[in-house]
C-alpha cells in the first residue's frame, strides 16, 4: 500500500524528498519560515487541502488526528489521471479504494502501516513543507491582509536530492503565516511551456475532534464484510 500516492502533484512532492539546506546567505523569513514549519509539524490534528490553482479544484484532502497515546487516525481522499482514491485508518485498521479496487489490511498483516507522533505519516512532518536554503535565490517577506508573506525563488539545479524532473526551470514557493503559524504554502513551477501551481491550505489546524470514515470506504466497507 502506497500511503503517499503517486498521483500528488510532483511539486508537491518535493516538499516530502529534501531537507534543508545550507549555504551563506539567510533568506528572507527564513526562520519564520522554519519556526512556522516546526509548529506544522507539532500539529495533533488538521486538515490540509491541496488545490491545483489553475482548475481551482481540491486534487487532495487529507484530514489527521493522533489519539491519546499518540496513533494516528486518518483520511486521504483525492482524484488523479485514474480517477479517485480514497483511504481511511483509525490507527489499527487501514481501508482503502485505489484504481476502483477495495483492499482493507489491519494491525499485524504485513502490508499494514502504522503511524504515530514518533513514526510520521509523510504528510505530518515538517519535511512536507519544502524549504532548501542552498537552493534559495531572490526572497521577500510582506504583510497581506493580516498574514505575514514570505515568498523564495528556488534554482532548480541546485536543490538537494534527486527527484526533481530536469525539465523544471522555473520553482517558487509562496509561505503564508499568522500568528506564526502556516496558513497556506503555494508551489509554483515551470516544465517546458507548462506552468504549475497548487496551494496547500493548512484548515482546522489542533481542531478535529474525529476523523470520519468517508461515504465511499463506508460503502465498499459494508459491500465487503
Amino acid at each position: 500500500m502506497n500511503i503517499f500516492k503517486k498521483t500528488v502533484p510532483i511539486l508537491l512532492i518535493i516538499g516530502s524528498l529534501f531537507a534543508v539546506g545550507c549555504s551563506a546567505a539567510e533568506v528572507e523569513g527564513q526562520q519564520q519560515i522554519l519556526d512556522a514549519r516546526e509548529k506544522f509539524a507539532q500539529l495533533r490534528s488538521g486538515e490540509l487541502d491541496v488545490v491545483n490553482d489553475q482548475t481551482g479544484e481540491t486534487e487532495q484532502t487529507f484530514i489527521f488526528r493522533y489519539d491519546e497515546v499518540g496513533v494516528l487516525s486518518y483520511s486521504l481522499c483525492g482524484v488523479s489521471e485514474d480517477g479517485e482514491y480514497f483511504t481511511f485508518s483509525n490507527g489499527y485498521e487501514t481501508y482503502e479504494i485505489e484504481n476502483g479496487e477495495y483492499s482493507y489490511c489491519r494491525k499485524g498483516d504485513p502490508q499494514f502501516q502504522m503511524f504515530t507522533y514518533d513514526v510520521r505519516h509523510p504528510m505530518t512532518y515538517e519535511e512536507f513543507i519544502f524549504f532548501d536554503r542552498s537552493a534559495a535565490g531572490k526572497s521577500s517577506v510582506s504583510e497581506e491582509n493580516g498574514e505575514t508573506v514570505c515568498r523564495v525563488e528556488y534554482d532548480p539545479a541546485l536543490i538537494a536530492g534527486d527527484g526533481l524532473p530536469r525539465e523544471v526551470t522555473e520553482f517558487s514557493v509562496t509561505y503564508r503565516l499568522k500568528d506564526g503559524r502556516l496558513t497556506a504554502v503555494t508551489e509554483q513551477g515551470k516544465s517546458g511551456s507548462q506552468e504549475y501551481s497548487y496551494t496547500i491550505y493548512v484548515r482546522r489546524a489542533d481542531n478535529v475532534e474525529k476523523v470520519e470514515m468517508p461515504p465511499e470506504i463506508q460503502a465498499a466497507a459494508t459491500e465487503n464484510p
